[in-house]
């Protein structure tokens, strides 16, 4: 008898796992994703497909796409100075896992490849491009008065930050991420912040819990450290001061005032909050058109979308501790101003910069955008020095695309 029951609880435990575990499948699927998400075999098609991985919000092109005229006649230079280095540009491309890139001069395509049978129709995630994306959308929100001013306190728009480590904190420090938040980016680490958001993420957590669980280590606005939790928070206060989702009001803002070509998807957790900090998915154009849109101050498709004042302060270092080069206030040698990196010296270029390699690079000066999207696994290992090469990729490209203009006058 005893033997029949024992037999029958472990049959009963045997059920309530295999139920739960059905019920939560989704779960556990993505979560068994995300351990695997930046192995070296399975990053390249992840990167392509996190639209069917995770749940998003789609967010819909215009009806009329803005027209990029084709004229694909540029060769990228055959090679590229980093120091003392000579870089092949085609050994170069293949060694950071391009899957996209595109050269914009003005409304012009002057290049556009996808290696490794990519195409043009592909969503690619942007990881920590989003951030600038964010930036937008803000100024977009306070030009339009749904945000009374920059340098009220996040928890005014997002009550759920009464309490926590960004009470207090204004918006235009989390916008120049200097928070003073304690927190762990580094990638490729498993103990990390960022990986512990990630797996959190994946079991069906909200983000706006998890950011409220954060702390305060510094003053706020006095050190630039890098957390992707204070875009986090632009997006919360973007969403509590329109009443709409960042899909909804990027759809209605921006996206279809620019001419977005094809449908975009935005990561959002069990909750419909975005992933703010880098879960945007577009195709090459489209992140072509953003990077446009800065490049032409704001002005883009017969439409003042961004006020030149915000496309500038967002693009220039304006704080001490943010200016390039500023090691003992900063994390990071570049400079930094909304969500976009100042590389600094003699130039004016700016870049949108994710994770594994996404770039938005723009030289408002001669008109030329560039971006870049790829599967990088080398980055856990090259970090800043992956960025640093690829800052003087584009500026080769550039170079090359200024002396051909030259020999056409």
């Amino acid at each position: 008898m005893l033997k029949n029951n024992w037999f029958k609880a472990v049959i009963g435990l045997v059920v309530i796992i295999v139920f739960v575990g059905l019920i939560n499948f989704d779960r556990i699927q993505r979560f068994t994703i995300v351990l695997s998400l930046f192995s070296p075999e399975k990053i390249a098609d992840n990167f392509i497909n996190m639209e069917s991985i995770f749940d998003v919000n789609q967010i819909n092109p215009a009806g009329t796409a803005y027209p990029l005229i084709e004229d694909m006649t540029l060769k990228l230079p055959t090679a590229f100075q980093y120091k003392d280095s000579t870089i092949q540009v085609d050994d170069y491309i293949e060694y950071t896992q391009t899957q996209g890139l595109l050269v914009l001069k003005s409304d012009t395509i002057l290049y556009e490849s996808y290696p490794s049978d990519y195409m043009q129709n592909e969503d690619f995630i942007s990881w920590s491009l989003s951030k600038s994306f964010v930036s937008a959308l803000m100024g977009i929100a306070i030009e339009k008065g749904f945000i009374a001013s920059i340098m009220d306190p996040v928890e005014k728009y997002a009550p759920v930050l009464k309490g926590s480590g960004y009470e207090g904190v204004s918006i235009k420090d989390v916008l120049q991420m200097s928070s003073g938040i304690h927190f762990d980016e580094d990638y490729h680490k498993f103990s990390s912040d960022i990986n512990r958001l990630g797996r959190v993420f994946a079991l069906g957590s909200s983000f706006d819990s998890y950011v409220a669980s954060l702390d305060q280590e510094r003053e706020p606005g006095t050190f630039h450290h890098y957390v992707s939790m204070d875009t986090q928070v632009a997006g919360m206060v973007i969403k509590g001061a329109t009443g709409m989702t960042l899909s909804s009001f990027m759809e209605n803002e921006l996206w279809i005032p620019l001419g977005a070509e094809a449908p975009s998807y935005w990561l959002k957790d069990s909750k419909g909050m975005e992933a703010a900090f880098g879960g945007l998915n577009c195709n090459l154009r489209d992140y072509g058109r953003f990077g446009l849109l800065y490049a032409n101050h704001g002005f883009l498709n017969g439409n003042q979308i961004l006020s030149k004042l915000w496309v500038n302060t967002s693009t220039t270092a304006t704080e001490a501790h943010l200016m390039p080069g500023i090691q003992n206030f900063s994390s990071h040698p570049f400079g930094y101003g909304y969500q976009w990196w100042i590389p600094g010296g003699d130039e004016v270029d700016f870049m949108a910069m994710g994770v594994y390699s996404q770039f938005i690079y723009v030289d408002p000066i001669n008109n030329i955008v560039i971006v870049k999207n790829s599967s990088n696994y080398h980055y856990a290992v090259e970090k800043r020095l992956t960025t640093f090469r690829h800052l003087e990729f584009f500026r080769a490209i550039r170079s090359t695309i200024l002396k051909e203009h030259e020999n056409q006058i």
